[in-house]
């Protein structure tokens, strides 16, 4: 559970099914499992709120555009790309705040958006690229928290590298 920042923000029950089809977790991880149930609890809440605030303005949502999908292995400007095209008004991205808070971000921005600036810093240490969280952000976080057994899962409870060789 090594890049298990990545699940902050995830429902409660999410994660706990989570750690169940991945067949448990190391005791080293304890304090990060309690964390992240602890803070999937939180995620309960405001999704709850937000679903009762938000609604019906999302259910008359009508017209929307099809949207473009940006497909790429990681570290081949995949990022950049979806950066480019951000700064394109015609079009809409998450930013790193909704992908890291997909079922509440409407509600839970003025509450959480503090701390997450600190924890943050204004670079990824992989490659110096800005971020933030109004910066853009690919949406495969949003993705690991709201569906089953997509490729970030694997990274978070690794199986070693054969998993990443096979396909």
């Amino acid at each position: 559970m090594k890049h298990s920042y990545l699940l902050a923000g995830i429902k409660a029950g999410r994660f706990i099914a989570m750690i169940a089809r991945n067949k448990g977790f190391s005791p080293r991880y304890i304090l990060r499992v309690l964390f992240l149930l602890n803070a999937g609890m939180w995620s309960i809440l405001f999704s709850i709120v937000e679903r009762r605030k938000y609604k019906s303005q999302i259910s008359s949502l009508s017209n929307l555009k099809a949207p473009i999908f940006i497909l790429g292995n990681w570290r081949t400007g995949t990022t950049f790309l979806h950066q480019l095209l951000s700064l394109d008004k015609q079009f809409t991205t998450p930013t790193v705040f909704q992908v890291s808070n997909p079922d509440h971000f409407l509600v839970s921005k003025k509450y959480y958006s503090p701390l997450m600036t600190k924890i943050l810093g204004s670079k990824r240490p992989m490659d110096n690229v800005k971020i933030g969280i109004d910066e853009p952000q690919e949406d495969e976080y949003a993705l690991l928290k709201v569906c089953s057994n997509t490729p970030l899962e694997n990274l978070i409870f690794n199986k070693g590298d054969k998993f990443f060789l096979d396909s």
